[in-house]
């Protein structure tokens, strides 16, 4: 799937917000702590504007987080929860997988044994 700049603005501006909430900053500290105006935060947090490289790495600073996290959609987030979802699950269920597979094998050599002294 191909975003658009509209799309990224809309990630950037939902994962700000989310992101300065976290911390417990509103709109009025973190613009002053990133010296624009709280309009100028707004129009960004509702993705009419988009921010600077410079402002994006001040943001990253002050959030303490990480360019990727401002960007990072709902649906990347949930492909990396799925993949270590699966990944504690192969941990978990591989040895047990192998160790069934081993019993089965056993029970299917003796079926196997009984049935051809049976048949002599």
């Amino acid at each position: 799937m191909n975003a658009n700049k509209a799309d990224v603005a809309q990630v950037f501006a939902q994962n700000l917000k989310k992101h300065r909430k976290r911390v417990g900053l509103t709109q009025k500290q973190l613009s002053e702590r990133l010296e624009i105006s709280q309009k100028h935060l707004s129009f960004i947090e509702t993705g009419v504007q988009f921010a600077s490289a410079s402002l994006i790495d001040r943001i990253c600073r002050e959030l303490n987080i990480s360019c990727g996290d401002l960007f990072a959609s709902e649906r990347d987030v949930n492909i990396k929860e799925v993949n270590m979802i699966c990944a504690m699950m192969q941990n978990i269920m591989f040895p047990r997988l192998t160790m069934i597979e081993s019993k089965l094998e056993n029970i299917e050599k003796k079926l196997n044994k009984e049935q051809n002294i049976s048949l002599e």
